[in-house]
């Protein structure tokens, strides 16, 4: 569906100094004349909107669950449902490097019309409407002998913790613990990007008993849990905001370029369309979703 038209960038403009008096010939009347021309110019509306165009999306090629190659994360099934709901054909730009600076260089570049997973009000980007929300989670055996639910739980000073480390800056679980003098207790997992399934490694760390508890993030724990020969226990971590202020959730959007308002206002109408397919498809993942108020499209 193409609520605001075709991408002005890429559908050609029709041109013409004085259309209806080209149309018009002695032949036929005028008021016949205006009829043909409302057709003509319906048709060629028609054909325009009709007519695929390619949305670039910059993406990972290895980084389930998001996105590989083949297709296979839930943000390549979800950059499908929203190009072809405004039209488009997802054309995949796969980022030299598993980093997001690889990534920001090729959006400013134009290289990009999109990236999907972007926090919601990213500086970097314009963002559309957050289409899910989800927190780090605690991980562990579902045969362990405790239960945990809370960063303040005295236990964890008793727990080997596994944490991912080596990103840009120092990640929110991290910065929990040792607000908590609980660095001791962590155990890294610098993912290795050379791998398939890099970000599963933490997951089967746990299953494995490496480490006791893990601190995820939510969609990670969830597609890898489902898959691990133990049963495994998924608990949103509390408190969701941690002194002074360490946000343990996070709102997910779409990201484009700044300035490129139509093409956010259009994926909006989208995910608002779609969102029921959208929030189908984040639970084919696993994913452990906070609630999120259901976009109107007459809010958009």
């Amino acid at each position: 569906m193409a609520l605001f038209g075709s991408s002005p960038s890429r559908v050609p403009r029709i041109r013409s100094r004085n259309l209806e008096e080209e149309i018009v010939t002695p032949s036929f009347p005028r008021s016949t004349a205006r009829i043909l021309l409302l057709a003509w110019l319906l048709l060629l509306a028609a054909v325009g909107q009709a007519q695929e165009w390619d949305l670039r999306i910059c993406a990972q090629p290895s980084s389930l669950p998001y996105s590989n190659r083949e297709g296979e994360g839930f943000e390549n099934r979800i950059a499908e449902v929203v190009a072809h709901e405004i039209g488009a054909k997802p054309v995949y730009v796969w980022l030299p490097r598993p980093d997001n600076r690889a990534r920001d260089v090729l959006m400013r570049q134009g290289a990009c019309d999109l990236v999907m997973g972007i926090n919601d009000g990213h500086p970097e980007f314009l963002t559309t409407l957050a289409y899910y929300r989800s927190s780090y989670v605690f991980v562990y055996r579902r045969d362990s002998p405790f239960e945990i639910e809370s960063l303040d739980d005295p236990l964890l000073r008793e727990l080997r913790i596994g944490v991912q480390v080596g990103g840009r800056g120092v990640s929110a679980p991290t910065l929990a613990l040792a607000n908590r003098d609980l660095l001791d207790r962590q155990v890294g997992f610098a993912p290795d990007h050379r791998e398939p399934e890099y970000l599963s490694h933490l997951i089967s760390a746990v299953a494995q008993g490496e480490v006791d508890v893990a601190i995820v993030w939510g969609p990670v724990a969830g597609y890898f849990a489902a898959s691990q020969p133990v049963p495994l226990e998924i608990v949103p971590v509390t408190p969701q905001i941690d002194q002074p202020f360490v946000p343990m959730f996070s709102s997910i959007a779409i990201g484009v370029r700044p300035g490129d308002d139509a093409l956010r206002d259009r994926i909006n109408v989208a995910l608002a369309e779609r969102w029921e397919e959208i929030r189908s498809i984040l639970g084919e993942y696993h994913t452990p979703l906070l609630q999120l108020p259901t976009p109107m499209l007459g809010g958009l």
